[in-house]
């Protein structure tokens, strides 16, 4: 048997078999009440056996060749733990105080706080401070956080803690909320509801002819009768309309704007200016532009009453004001009021973009060459029956009157050794002269334009009748017992220098003549 060490355990039997024990020499100090602390507690408290009974207690099936416990021997039959006496768990476990967790944690070397240099191992910790074991668990007993000397935190500290950490975390997403908010209405103020954007709103709706939106958006400032040209229908038939745009360049100031743009007419770009104001605010946090100035041109027709179409579209226009019309090419035809009478031929006018002159549409009536000719016979008409009269002076023809020579004329007829000229002029011609005959026949040339009412009747004319050589032949005596003789007159010039009969349109739309003063 080789030597035991000073624990009584053979080296060399362990070495060689591990599986087996041969002899085991306890003392009796080292079994019982006084084991080393690792040793088993089941065997604390064991009672002494004798040598005889150690001796028989087989040891791995074969004889204790090499020795067998000196004073205490293994027991017949090992214990079980539910064995031993219950032991009664103390009602509340031992804490240690405040005073005594500080004054263990002072044992411990603290670290330089100012040169950062920390102890080396094995300073630390005393033999008398507990430690958890190797497996992390703290001794029994041992409260969370003071098996290294520090208090563990109470509740009271953690719900503030946590209260610190929900307002940072509140704080943080209003904040996030907030300047989202501020961007979110940045955007949307620059897309959807900015100047810019509400001028592409407006000019998309011009190229793609929605007149409705347009009106509401530009709202021109004009009477409902002088809205008559901003007609879908009329602005759907124009031969040409803008078909693109771009926006070139928006300045703010305050509350106004200017956005300047190029559309396209009928392949050219031309630039077009639209402005707007600030009047508020939309869907709460959004402004609200309005625009001043839609960049619209204007029309002004004369006589409006007279246009039957525009583009081809019926209307019934009434106002003379100037008309707003958006870019584009209308055509303006006028009524035919008779075969005497016209207003003239359509009249086609383009409105371009960015132009705001107003554009002049005059339908006047005028005579036709069957109303001008209507007057001439009319006058001629009445020259002839004048010299069909055998009177002093006929009914309705002063010019051609023979004065009475205060004896007694019969026979009287009346030539031209030289015809009158008769021809018509547009408009009232208010020239006039005397007669100058050698034979007085009259009062001489005459004015119907002398009446001033006439001239307020819209469209006027003039018969003229100027020059006229008279030959009178007729016959006279002094008394009955006398015979008629024969005798001529002679009147030169006898419409000296003209004479004129005015014309007006009469109700039914035929020339209407004035021989008050013929």
């Amino acid at each position: 048997m080789s030597e035991q060490d000073s624990n009584g355990t053979s080296n060399a039997g362990a070495s060689s078999h591990p599986e087996r024990v041969d002899a085991v020499s306890v003392d009796s100090t080292s079994v019982g009440q006084n084991a080393p602390a690792g040793f088993p507690n089941m065997f604390k408290g064991m009672p002494p056996v004798s040598s005889a009974a150690a001796s028989k207690a087989p040891v791995n099936g074969s004889d204790a060749a090499a020795g067998v416990f000196s004073q205490h021997a293994i027991p017949d039959q090992i214990p079980q733990p539910d064995a031993y006496p219950a032991q009664t768990a103390p009602a509340q476990i031992p804490q240690p105080d405040a005073n005594s967790r500080l004054a263990a944690h002072a044992q411990y070397p603290q670290p330089d706080v100012y040169s950062g240099q920390v102890p080396q191992p094995g300073a630390y910790p005393p033999a008398d401070i507990p430690m958890p074991p190797a497996g992390g668990q703290p001794p029994y007993g041992t409260a969370p956080g003071d098996m290294f000397g520090w208090e563990a935190a109470t509740p009271q500290k953690s719900q503030a803690k946590r209260g610190w950490i929900i307002a940072l975390v509140i704080v943080v997403m209003l904040g996030l909320l907030v300047g989202g908010g501020f961007i979110f209405r940045a955007v949307k103020n620059t897309s959807t509801y900015g100047p810019e954007a509400k001028a592409r709103e407006y000019l998309q709706a011009v190229v793609d002819g929605d007149v409705d939106t347009v009106v509401s958006m530009a709202a021109p400032n004009v009477t409902n009768a002088a809205r008559a040209l901003l007609n879908k229908d009329i602005y759907a038939a124009s031969a040409k309309r803008p078909s693109d745009f771009s926006i070139d360049d928006t300045v703010v100031s305050g509350a106004d704007a200017t956005v300047s743009a190029s559309v396209t007419l009928d392949g050219k770009s031309y630039p077009m200016t639209l402005t707007l104001h600030k009047t508020g605010t939309a869907d709460v946090i959004f402004d609200a532009w309005q625009l001043t100035d839609g960049g619209l041109g204007s029309v002004q027709v004369a006589s409006p009453e007279s246009v039957t179409t525009v583009n081809g579209v019926a209307v019934s226009l009434s106002s003379g004001d100037e008309m707003p019309v958006l870019p584009g090419k209308y055509t303006f035809t006028p009524q035919k009021t008779s075969q005497y009478i016209t207003f003239g031929d359509p009249v086609t006018i383009s409105v371009v973009p960015g132009d705001t002159d107003t554009q002049a549409v005059a339908f006047g009536q005028s005579w036709t060459e069957a109303g001008r000719q209507y007057a001439v016979n009319a006058v001629n008409q009445r020259i002839s029956g004048c010299l069909a009269s055998d009177h002093f002076e006929p009914d309705g023809c002063k010019h051609l009157k023979m004065n009475d020579p205060g004896y007694a004329v019969t026979g009287i007829t009346r030539t031209w050794s030289s015809a009158p000229t008769v021809t018509f002029k547009d408009g009232a011609d208010t020239a006039s002269s005397s007669n100058s005959g050698s034979f007085s026949f009259g009062s001489g040339s005459s004015n119907a334009w002398a009446d001033e009412d006439l001239a307020q009747n819209g469209l006027t004319g003039s018969v003229v009748v100027s020059g006229g050589d008279l030959h009178i032949d007729y016959k006279w005596r002094v008394t009955e017992e006398q015979d008629w003789m024969s005798d001529t007159a002679v009147d030169d010039n006898v419409f000296s220098g003209h004479t004129v009969v005015a014309v007006t349109v009469g109700a039914n739309g035929t020339p209407q003549l004035e021989f008050g003063q013929f």
